[in-house]
């Protein structure tokens, strides 16, 4: 009886064996492993190719400025009050010394506080802000501080002058709103100052356009609405010219004044916006002039009584 012999099958076609496969298994799992502690061991470096970036500029910086605002979230950073300035060599070197990263995190919504920014001569190079003392944002990221870090910026700052639970509170520190009102009323300055020069020009038509979009920045600009009405008195608009007028008088009432003074303090530079400060007399006789030529002269005589009252001129 003969037997008959099958020949062997192919080892390309030979399954794994159980040992074959733990092998594999073993080395799938070793190489991800390594994986991971080499993505963890590079993000704790303090020197990591993104945070030594930020090393780099902050050893450069001569001048460290802190704001009182966040990470370009408030309004013009410039318009922003200034905390405190540090220009001493030895304790510019001692905070970027003490600020350790421990790799990046996606940034939360919150703008921080305070702003920290790092400047060489007159060039701003670095502008960073603290997110709840935690991190420090930087461009698109947050830069994760470790525990001494986060406790040492902490205290620098506090020693400062800053309070710990603005530190904290991440959303551009308690005076967020004033800095905004403040951003709007140097924009509408601005505006304010180019409708003069083209008055002064004789082109009334772009002076209108131009109080018209101071107005659109800060509606509670008394003087872009009399400056308006002017132009408008000027063109012979006169009905518009008289609800302008009337504008400007009721936005200097005491509260908005005290807002606006206010927020005048967040404004640096020159640029502080001019206001009528509650001298109405001129408005008053502008919008007597107004309704004396509609003909209206018992509006006018009123406006021109309260406007000789304003200069304490008998009635």
């Amino acid at each position: 009886m003969s037997t008959t012999k099958h020949p062997p099958e192919s080892p390309l076609l030979e399954p794994p064996r159980p040992r074959k496969r733990a092998r594999i298994l073993l080395a799938v799992v070793s190489s991800l492993v390594l994986l991971g502690f080499g993505i963890a061991f590079w993000a704790e470096q303090p020197d990591g190719t993104y945070n030594g970036q930020l090393h780099t500029i902050m050893g450069a910086a001569d001048r460290i400025v802190v704001r009182d605002g966040g990470f370009n979230c408030c309004g013009p950073v410039d318009d922003e009050a200034i905390l405190f300035q540090v220009t001493n060599p030895s304790e510019i070197r001692t905070v970027r010394e003490h600020l350790k990263f421990l790799g990046t995190t996606s940034p939360c919504n919150c703008c921080g506080f305070p702003g920290i920014d790092w400047h060489k001569r007159k060039e701003r190079i670095a502008l960073t802000a603290v997110q709840h003392g935690k991190a420090l944002r930087w461009g698109r990221d947050d830069l994760r501080l470790s525990a001494e870090s986060c406790k040492w910026l902490t205290h620098w700052l506090v020693s400062h002058g800053v309070k710990e639970q603005e530190i904290e509170g991440g959303c551009g520190g308690p005076r967020r709103d004033l800095r905004h009102h403040a951003a709007r009323m140097r924009l509408a300055q601005n505006c304010v100052t180019r409708g003069e020069t083209r008055v002064a020009q004789g082109d009334l038509d772009a002076a209108i356009a131009d109080f018209t979009e101071a107005i659109n920045h800060d509606v509670n600009f008394a003087r872009a609405y009399y400056l308006r009405g002017l132009a408008l008195e000027k063109k012979g608009t006169l009905d518009r010219a008289i609800e302008d007028f009337t504008e400007a008088i009721w936005f200097s009432n005491p509260f908005i004044a005290d807002s606006r003074a206010e927020a005048a303090k967040f404004i640096s530079g020159s640029c502080v916006p001019v206001e009528l400060d509650g001298n109405l007399a001129p408005v008053y006789y502008a919008r007597g002039r107004a309704y004396e030529k509609k003909g209206d002269k018992a509006k006018a005589e009123e406006d021109f009584t309260q406007a000789r009252k304003r200069e304490g001129k008998p009635e």
